[in-house]
Formats: C-alpha cells, sequence, structure tokens
C-alpha cells in the first residue's frame, strides 16, 4: 500500500472538484471505494484530568492549526496540538456563561474566534483562541429568541468566515441563521422531503464559498446547499446508517467531504460528486464510534472516539499500481 497526500490525491481523482455538486439523491453510493482510511494516531484515554476524555463529541481545528476537542462528559473544550499533545482546556460544569452544560460541537476554522453549541445550556458561546470568553452571541431559550422562533432544538452548529452562524433546529426542521453578533435572521428549510427541506436536520457544515452542507436522518439524505438555503443537490446515507445517535457531516478540502453515523460507527469520505472514496465501518464491540468529525490542514481526518474517549486521526491510502 501506498500513502499519498490527500489534496494531490483529490487533483488525480477530480481535477474541477471545486466546481461540482454532490450526486442527486436517486443515486446510491459506491458500494466498492478505491481508497481506505488507516489510523495514524490517537490521544487522549477515560478520565476527568488534564488531556484525558469522557465520551467526546465535536471536533475543530483552530487557525493556528491546534485541534479542539468538545469534551461533553467533562463539559469543557480540550485542546491538543498537531501530534496529539495536550495543550490545555477551558469551561467546567455550571450554567454561568463561562461554564458548559454538554458541549457538543466546537467551531473556529480560520477565524481568530471559538463558537461552541452548549447543548445542554441551549446556547451558543463565542470565545478567542486561548480560550478567554467574548460573550453568549445567541441564548436560544431567551425571550426575544423564542418570540422570533419558538421552540428551539438545537443540533449542529457551523460558522462562516464572516462570523454569520447556522445551528440545525430539530424541533421545526429548519436550519436557523444569527448574524456575527447573534441577532435573528430568516430560518430557511421547514418540514418535507422536498430539496431545501428537511425531516430531522442534525449535523451541519459550511466551507470557504458559503455552502452548506445539512444530513437529515429521516430524510437518510446529505444535502448541499447555498447559504440562503437554496437546494444545490443531495446524497443519501451509505447503507445501513440508522442516524439513531446523531448524524454527523465536516467539509474536506478540494471539495471533498465526511459523513458519520455515531450508532453505526460508519465513517465515508466523498469526493465533490457525492461519491465514497474510502469507508470505515466499525465492525468489533470495542471499534471506534465518531462522535465528531473535521479535516486538518494537512488532509488528515480527525475523529472523536465517543465510545473509547480518543481523539483519531486518519489518513487517506491508495492502493499500490
Amino acid at each position: 500500500m501506498r500513502a499519498f497526500a490527500f489534496a494531490s490525491l483529490l487533483v488525480l481523482l477530480a481535477p474541477c472538484a471545486h466546481a461540482q455538486a454532490p450526486a442527486d439523491s436517486a443515486a446510491a453510493p459506491d458500494s466498492l471505494p478505491a481508497f481506505r482510511l488507516v489510523l495514524e494516531r490517537t490521544a487522549g484515554r477515560y478520565g476527568v484530568g488534564p488531556g484525558e476524555l469522557s465520551g467526546p463529541l465535536g471536533v475543530a481545528v483552530d487557525a493556528r492549526g491546534r485541534i479542539l476537542v468538545a469534551d461533553a462528559g467533562n463539559h469543557r473544550i480540550a485542546r491538543f496540538d498537531t501530534a496529539g499533545v495536550f495543550l490545555g482546556e477551558f469551561g467546567g460544569f455550571g450554567y454561568e456563561d463561562n461554564r458548559f452544560d454538554r458541549p457538543t460541537v466546537v467551531w473556529s476554522g480560520n477565524a481568530l474566534a471559538i463558537w461552541v453549541l452548549d447543548q445542554g445550556n441551549a446556547r451558543v458561546v463565542k470565545y478567542d483562541l486561548e480560550g478567554r470568553l467574548l460573550g453568549v452571541l445567541v441564548a436560544l431559550r431567551s425571550d426575544a429568541v423564542r418570540a422570533r422562533l419558538d421552540l428551539v432544538d438545537p443540533q449542529g452548529l457551523a460558522v462562516d468566515q464572516g462570523g454569520e452562524l447556522f445551528v440545525t433546529d430539530a424541533s421545526a426542521d429548519r436550519v436557523l441563521l444569527f448574524d456575527p453578533l447573534g441577532a435573528v435572521l430568516t430560518p430557511v428549510g421547514g418540514f418535507g422531503t422536498q430539496a431545501g427541506r428537511f425531516d430531522g436536520p442534525d449535523g451541519i457544515a459550511v466551507d470557504d464559498t458559503r455552502r452548506l452542507l445539512v444530513v437529515e436522518t429521516a430524510n437518510r439524505r446529505v444535502q448541499l446547499l447555498d447559504a440562503s438555503g437554496g437546494a444545490i443537490a443531495a446524497t443519501p446515507l451509505d447503507p445501513g446508517m440508522t442516524g439513531k445517535q446523531g448524524l454527523l457531516v465536516a467539509f474536506g478540502p478540494d471539495g471533498t467531504w465526511a459523513l458519520g453515523d455515531r450508532a453505526t460507527g460508519t465513517i465515508s469520505v466523498r469526493d465533490a460528486r457525492g461519491l465514497v472514496l474510502a469507508r470505515l465501518e466499525a465492525k468489533k464491540k470495542g471499534d471506534p464510534r465518531p462522535g465528531g468529525l473535521a479535516f486538518d490542514a494537512r488532509g488528515h481526518l480527525l475523529v472523536t472516539d465517543v465510545r473509547n474517549h480518543r481523539l483519531l486521526w486518519y489518513r487517506l491510502e491508495a492502493p499500490s499500481p
């Protein structure tokens, strides 16, 4: 077997990937992926001490290349370097502005900030890159938000390069939009099976062109949308994915993206057309169960293993000619 740099491999596969869209939902995913995901290294173990994790969920990479993990069971955000060395943490259980009740998603990207979906407290909180609180950006149970949106059940969070927030709301099958200051914008979607509608929206991701990927549990698909919610294309879930414990999605380099199912442990990496490049399936009792997905600058797929309380680095490997 021979390992290739991720971006170089994609140039060979899809030289115009940035201009392509996922396949139509009528098509089935590839059943014979040509590549495989190879575990390169791990970090973390179960516990409450520094560098230890408990049921980790969301994962992100900040503008300095550091890896952020939503350590949900310990109600904190943990930070690691690219080699998996623990760098610090912030948060801890509580209801104050700088505390969490089961953070499930962390987002950073190229921005000089970190956003956290504090699911138990139903809010989005903003920090600087060193973990210093900048404020509660959106309090989803506040009277002002409830007056505009009624009941909200937040599942996923994505933030574009301008700081606009996108939150999937399972209570009304929609994507909520907030401006960089947290003001409510017009939601998109609503219940339905049509393009641009949702049934059970869960994981969400945004790329640097402000395109959205939204994965749905009941409609069993991933929709590609423009930033205003206009439908571009859709791709079905992998066979066997159930979504019973959550579905995850993340954009990668050159239009690629990854999809994960917490219940079954299945992870697939897709090209820009939605075709499967590689698939990882949990076959044994102790195999990983993805809590969150992200790509680093070198094209590694970062996976939080919610079952085994670890952070995993995978590389995409191609067979020898």
